[in-house]
Protein backbone atom coordinates (compact mmCIF):
# COMPACT_ATOMS: atom_id res chain seq x y z
CA UNK A 1 0.00 0.00 0.00
CA UNK A 2 1.73 2.95 -0.92
CA UNK A 3 0.42 6.35 1.09
CA UNK A 4 1.82 9.37 3.13
CA UNK A 5 1.41 9.91 6.42
CA UNK A 6 -1.46 12.86 5.85
CA UNK A 7 -3.39 10.28 3.85
CA UNK A 8 -6.85 9.15 5.19
CA UNK A 9 -7.76 5.81 5.40
CA UNK A 10 -10.52 5.20 2.92
CA UNK A 11 -12.70 2.29 1.67
CA UNK A 12 -15.84 2.42 -0.42
CA UNK A 13 -19.25 1.52 1.17
CA UNK A 14 -19.72 -2.05 2.75
CA UNK A 15 -23.34 -3.50 3.68
CA UNK A 16 -23.06 -5.82 7.13
CA UNK A 17 -25.94 -8.01 7.42
CA UNK A 18 -27.41 -9.35 10.40
CA UNK A 19 -30.36 -11.70 11.34
CA UNK A 20 -30.91 -13.96 14.37
CA UNK A 21 -28.27 -11.94 16.42
CA UNK A 22 -25.61 -12.34 13.74
CA UNK A 23 -23.45 -9.79 12.42
CA UNK A 24 -21.65 -10.35 9.16
CA UNK A 25 -20.13 -8.06 6.16
CA UNK A 26 -21.06 -8.18 2.87
CA UNK A 27 -18.31 -7.56 0.95
CA UNK A 28 -14.85 -8.29 -0.75
CA UNK A 29 -13.62 -9.14 2.60
CA UNK A 30 -15.87 -11.76 4.42
CA UNK A 31 -16.03 -11.47 8.41
CA UNK A 32 -17.66 -14.48 11.02
CA UNK A 33 -20.79 -13.72 11.98
CA UNK A 34 -20.90 -11.32 15.11
CA UNK A 35 -23.37 -11.64 17.03
CA UNK A 36 -25.93 -8.98 18.51
CA UNK A 37 -23.78 -6.93 21.42
CA UNK A 38 -20.57 -8.39 20.38
CA UNK A 39 -17.83 -6.03 18.86
CA UNK A 40 -17.46 -6.09 15.24
CA UNK A 41 -13.65 -5.05 14.54
CA UNK A 42 -12.65 -3.72 11.59
CA UNK A 43 -8.29 -3.86 10.96
CA UNK A 44 -6.79 -1.43 8.36
CA UNK A 45 -3.33 -1.49 7.20
CA UNK A 46 -1.50 1.30 6.91
CA UNK A 47 1.60 2.95 7.98
CA UNK A 48 3.22 3.97 11.24
CA UNK A 49 5.73 6.60 9.31
CA UNK A 50 5.60 9.98 11.42
CA UNK A 51 2.81 10.22 14.34
CA UNK A 52 -0.01 7.96 13.20
CA UNK A 53 -1.96 9.59 16.66
CA UNK A 54 -1.76 12.44 15.05
CA UNK A 55 -1.45 12.27 11.47
CA UNK A 56 -4.43 10.32 10.47
CA UNK A 57 -7.99 10.73 11.09
CA UNK A 58 -10.08 7.46 10.92
CA UNK A 59 -13.68 7.02 11.63
CA UNK A 60 -16.64 5.32 10.70
CA UNK A 61 -20.22 5.31 10.36
CA UNK A 62 -22.58 2.59 10.85
CA UNK A 63 -26.58 2.85 9.63
CA UNK A 64 -29.23 0.88 10.20
CA UNK A 65 -32.58 2.07 8.26
CA UNK A 66 -32.23 5.64 9.15
CA UNK A 67 -30.61 5.63 12.12
CA UNK A 68 -27.27 6.24 12.17
CA UNK A 69 -23.80 5.41 14.77
CA UNK A 70 -20.32 7.42 14.29
CA UNK A 71 -17.13 5.71 15.86
CA UNK A 72 -13.51 7.10 15.71
CA UNK A 73 -11.29 4.72 14.51
CA UNK A 74 -7.74 4.78 16.45
CA UNK A 75 -4.18 3.51 15.45
CA UNK A 76 -3.09 0.17 17.36
CA UNK A 77 0.34 0.21 16.59
CA UNK A 78 2.58 -1.32 13.81
CA UNK A 79 0.78 0.53 10.74
CA UNK A 80 -2.63 -1.36 11.93
CA UNK A 81 -5.63 1.17 12.42
CA UNK A 82 -8.89 -0.02 13.93
CA UNK A 83 -12.80 0.70 14.64
CA UNK A 84 -14.94 -1.15 16.67
CA UNK A 85 -18.48 -1.35 16.95
CA UNK A 86 -21.12 -3.32 18.70
CA UNK A 87 -24.71 -3.26 17.26
CA UNK A 88 -27.17 -3.07 19.45
CA UNK A 89 -30.04 -4.37 17.14
CA UNK A 90 -30.33 -7.39 14.19
CA UNK A 91 -30.91 -5.87 10.74
CA UNK A 92 -28.65 -5.14 7.94
CA UNK A 93 -26.23 -2.80 8.92
CA UNK A 94 -23.96 -0.46 6.73
CA UNK A 95 -20.68 1.50 7.15
CA UNK A 96 -18.42 3.81 5.12
CA UNK A 97 -14.91 4.61 6.79
CA UNK A 98 -13.23 7.38 5.93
Amino acid sequence: MSMNRRDVLKLGSVALATGANAFTTVAESTHAPIPQWEVFELTLPGHSIGNPFTDVQLSATFSLGHRTVAVDGFYDGGGTYKVRFMPDAAGDWTYTTS
